[in-house]
């Protein structure tokens, strides 16, 4: 038997570790990596640094969120668990194409569409009923939250934050480490780095409105 381990000790490993059932063999273990809590009813191991200890382990990423998500690559690192031991989990009432993309260490919500020719890089997390639609590219390690919709031909950088609710026209693209607001309707290219919210979307920084 091999056991599955989350790393993380924040919602969304309560959120995974609920709906891990749905996916499991009978008899497979899982366990998150954070010192002294219970989470989801699951008996913790430790701190992340110590995943080591778990040589044979299969793992899962459920690490990351608006205030971490440009650090998540350099977080799993320090672990020292490579992608080939990380599980892809795509819950069973996610409607995922079979021409579809997904990279190691994606997780992807129920209810979430990704559509033929979409492509996922690695650790990317895909919250419930957002939509990934024809010829869109999702970087690395991003994470669209729920009810993000993007349409088709978008660029989404690496260690990018979509919020809740936000939109992405079509063929625009957002750079990497960029944060798209809760609710935000993206219309035009998005710079690397920049954090941007409204309908239309426009700089939060700097006092711009």
């Amino acid at each position: 038997m091999t056991a599955l381990i989350v790393l993380g000790a924040g919602g969304t490993a309560g959120e995974v570790l609920d709906w891990l059932p749905a996916l499991a063999a009978a008899g497979t273990a899982y366990e998150c990596g954070k010192k002294n809590a219970l989470i989801a009813g699951h008996r913790v191991l430790g701190p992340l640094g110590d995943a080591g200890r778990w040589p044979k382990a299969r793992f899962v990423d459920a690490l990351g969120g608006p205030g971490s998500y440009r650090r998540r690559a350099e977080i799993v690192g320090k672990t020292g668990v490579t992608d080939d031991r990380f599980e892809t989990l795509v819950h069973p009432l996610a409607s995922v194409s079979s021409r579809a993309m997904i990279g190691p260490g994606c997780v992807v919500y129920p209810f979430a569409y990704v559509a033929p020719g979409a492509r996922l890089g690695r650790h990317v997390t895909v919250l419930s009923h957002a939509s990934i639609h024809h010829e869109t590219r999702v970087g690395d390690w991003s994470i669209l939250a729920s009810h993000v919709a993007l349409a088709g031909d978008v660029t989404v950088g690496e260690q990018c934050y979509l919020g809740l609710g936000s939109r992405v026209i079509g063929g625009a693209r957002v750079g990497d480490g960029a944060m798209v607001g809760m609710g935000s309707v993206v219309l035009r290219d998005v710079p690397a780095g920049a954090v941007v919210g409204g309908s239309p979307a426009r700089s939060l920084e700097h006092g711009n409105p």
